[in-house]
């Protein structure tokens, strides 16, 4: 895209500032409406972490799948760019980008397959037909500590 008239250029802290305001408005109004239907309204902790550039919801003690990580089985991973953090006290604290004094600490369970993914290829006419199929792996991970 061109900078001409109309255009609109903004920068990345502008973007992230933006997503987290994003996430932390979608995440209030998700407690608000989940507080409703529960008994005893003690919050749950819980996170919101970027890995490998996506970001997961995690919960201390919680099994989290995500993209097939370097590290081994049983070995431990720091994980310290956190989004969003949310204690029992139903306190909020919001990065920009990331919180900087905060840090959880996983154990790698292992690697997982997911679902089959078919591709078909086809040309009417012409006699062509292919079928490839791929099954990603993932990386389970147990979030230990912060």
């Amino acid at each position: 895209m061109g900078s001409g008239a109309g255009s609109v250029t903004f920068g990345l802290e502008t973007y992230i500032d933006f997503k987290i305001k994003n996430i932390y408005l979608l995440l209030k109004m998700w407690d608000k409406f989940s507080r409703c239907s529960r008994k005893d309204h003690g919050g749950v902790m819980y996170s919101i972490i970027e890995l490998n550039n996506k970001q997961y919801k995690i919960e201390k003690g919680k099994p989290v799948i995500v993209d097939k990580l370097e590290a081994g089985e049983n070995e431990e991973i720091k994980i310290d760019k956190v989004l969003l953090y949310r204690d029992d006290k139903d306190e909020v604290k919001v990065g920009s980008p990331y919180i900087s004094d905060l840090a959880f600490k996983a154990k790698v369970l292992g690697t997982v397959k997911g679902e089959k993914i078919r591709v078909f290829k086809y040309k009417k006419r012409k006699d062509y037909r292919r079928t490839i199929g791929a099954r990603p792996s993932y990386t389970k991970i147990l979030i230990e500590e912060v």
